[in-house]
């Protein structure tokens, strides 16, 4: 597995700011493989949950100043306002997932055995991979390995006056990379734990893992992100500036490298530049979304250069799963109910996948269940869905058609905590 240091980058590229201490790698050419097309599993999973709040996603430090800081694999679990549960993730025979004020659940699809792992008290914001599950509570992280079900204290830091952890979203490898933030002395500093037994493993990613910086509130440094899609190198620029209210905010820039210079992608606002931030990236393309007050718009940026905008319905909804080259969300569709939409981002062609009551798939689902469709996750075997306002979720087939296509989701089962 080839990987690319900011160091390397660097040096292959040419000339870039001194003020970018904000060194990012990326290997994501195993992200999102599948070992076969009925039975396909994600090697890394990244799900950052706040159990108090509706919105779910808490980040600390620095990166929460950016307005548009968001999971960087197209997860889901943002997208929780109105639901009970929040999304989880499907590892193997596993769907793991979260109830605000109450904890983490695991739910077994095939035998429908269902319990909460961890009670929310115990953590702040958590990570599920293929071994575990990653959570960090005040100043420690823990795993919980899925395969014996015991939990071990992997990671702990000095309890300075003022001290948050948050699982860092933007290194799309398999180990698991945290930031520190030290309020106290106020600089942040990254360490990286083995992705199957917690091990820190930090001195083998000198060249990766951010310099030990400040963030002094009065003096802002920007930061730059790298990221490489086959042969075609991308730049995520953020760019720190104190307004007029005494608030810092921050402004995000999407570049390519090409013709020996940075040149920008992001389209040019009637009065600023649009919001970039980085929705989903593997080794065959990368995905930014552009918001400009009320208008976003998707643009798939790919390997082979084939480059092209997300059709219309998929702009203002996170990607919730990515398989093989199928993106698959949640839409509004004529009826004003969220309906399960597959786009194959090679052909930019949209379908809405057919819901129906068993797997003959003979009679579609009644309104009530189209009704309730809220969020999705898939692991391109099965779908998982939750419900609007009830912590019941939907256990779906996928099924494909004669050309390998997604087509339709037959109901297998229903289950609450």
């Amino acid at each position: 597995m080839s990987k690319i240091t900011a160091e390397q980058l660097f040096e292959a590229i040419g000339e870039v700011k001194e003020e970018y201490v904000k060194d990012i790698s990326v290997d994501a050419s195993d992200i999102y493989n599948r070992n076969e097309k009925q039975k396909k599993r994600r090697s890394q999973i990244i799900k950052m949950v706040s159990a108090a709040a509706c919105l779910a996603i808490v980040v600390l430090g620095i990166r929460s100043l950016s307005k548009h800081q968001e999971p960087l694999l197209g997860t889901q679990g943002m997208e929780t306002c109105g639901s009970s549960t929040i999304i989880g993730e499907i590892v193997g025979d596993m769907y793991y997932y979260s109830v605000p004020g109450e904890g983490i659940y695991a739910y077994c699809i095939t035998d429908g055995i269902h319990e909460k792992i961890i009670d929310e008290e115990k953590y702040r914001v958590y990570i599920v991979n293929t071994y575990g599950i990653f959570y960090s509570l005040e100043n420690e992280v823990y795993m919980r390995k899925h395969e014996t079900g015991k939990t071990e204290k992997v990671f702990a830091v000095d309890a300075y006056s003022d001290m948050g952890i948050s699982f860092d979203e933007t290194k799309i490898m398999e180990d698991i990379f945290i930031e520190v933030y030290d309020y106290d002395r106020k600089i942040v500093y990254e360490r990286v734990l083995d992705d199957r037994t917690g091990a820190d493993i930090t001195e083998q990613y000198t060249n990766v893992c951010a310099k030990e910086m400040t963030f002094d509130e009065d003096d802002r440094q920007n930061e730059a992100q790298f990221y490489t899609v086959g042969d075609r190198k991308f730049m995520l620029e953020i760019v720190y500036h104190l307004e007029e209210d005494g608030i810092w905010r921050s402004t995000e820039l999407f570049y390519e490298w090409k013709e020996g210079q940075w040149q920008k992608l992001t389209p040019e606002g009637e009065k600023e530049e649009y919001y970039s931030y980085v929705e989903f990236v593997n080794k065959d393309m990368i995905i930014v979304e552009y918001s400009y007050y009320m208008e976003t718009k998707k643009v798939l940026y790919s390997a082979a250069g084939e480059d092209r905008t997300l059709p219309y319905g998929i702009r203002n909804r996170q990607i919730s799963a990515v398989v093989d080259n199928y993106l698959f969300y949640e839409a509004d569709v004529s009826d004003g109910l969220n309906k399960p939409m597959v786009c194959d981002s090679t052909t930019g062609g949209v379908w809405e996948l057919k819901c129906y009551e068993d797997v003959t798939c003979e009679k579609e689902c009644a309104q009530e269940v189209l009704d309730n469709f809220y969020f999705l996750t898939t692991d391109g075997e099965y779908v998982i869905s939750n419900t609007a306002w009830t912590t019941k979720q939907y256990l779906w087939k996928l099924n494909y058609d004669e050309n390998g296509r997604p087509c339709a989701l037959s109901l297998l089962t229903t289950f609450d905590k």
